[in-house]
Parts: C-alpha cells; structure tokens; sequence
C-alpha cells in the first residue's frame, strides 16, 4: 500500500471560545475534519486534519496490481500526485499558521 497522510495539526487554546475560534476558522477555511478533542479548566486542544490523502493499493491477494515492468513509472506517478498533495498541505499549513495568530 501506497499511502499519503494528511497534515495533523494539535492547537492548545487559551479557553473554549478561543477553541470556537480556532475551529471556526479551520472549517471555513476548508479543514472540515477538525474538532476539539480535550477540555479541561487548564485548556483545550483543538485537532486540525487536512484533506490531502491518498492510499494506493499495490497488491492484492499477493499479486502485483501492475505489470512489473510498468512499476517503476506508476510509482513515478503517484509518487508526483503524492508530492503535489504534500505541498499543498504545506501551503495550507503556513497560511494556515499565519491567519491563527489574528484569532
């Protein structure tokens, strides 16, 4: 399995409505799978989940999905496709970084 996980972020706010805030933007700004995941008088902590993934299956019932010989460019491939996701999540994750200090 070929697999791209998405940018996970963990924000330690001063109070739930900073919490509010934070998550308020996050799901505005397109990171719907977002929530706040502790909450205690000391703090809470908002988890931010980005949306570029990919899983890619290269096997099945022990057998190569894909002709040997056409490996290595499907591996290119995805290889890209997995890299462009990892740039958008990096620009996501400094606008990101930038916009949460005005909350």
């Amino acid at each position: 399995m070929f697999r791209q996980e998405p940018i996970i972020m963990h924000i330690v706010a001063y109070d739930l409505e900073h919490a509010k805030g934070i998550l308020e933007f996050s799901v505005k700004n397109g990171l719907k799978h977002s929530g706040i995941i502790a909450l205690s008088n000391e703090r809470c902590i908002v988890e931010i989940n980005g949306n570029e993934r990919m899983s890619v299956p290269l096997v099945y019932d022990n057998k190569l999905l894909i002709e040997k010989k056409d490996m290595p460019q499907y591996l290119s491939s995805i290889i890209d496709i997995a890299n462009k996701n990892f740039e958008k999540n990096e620009k996501r994750r400094e606008k990101f970084s930038e916009e949460i200090l005005k909350i």
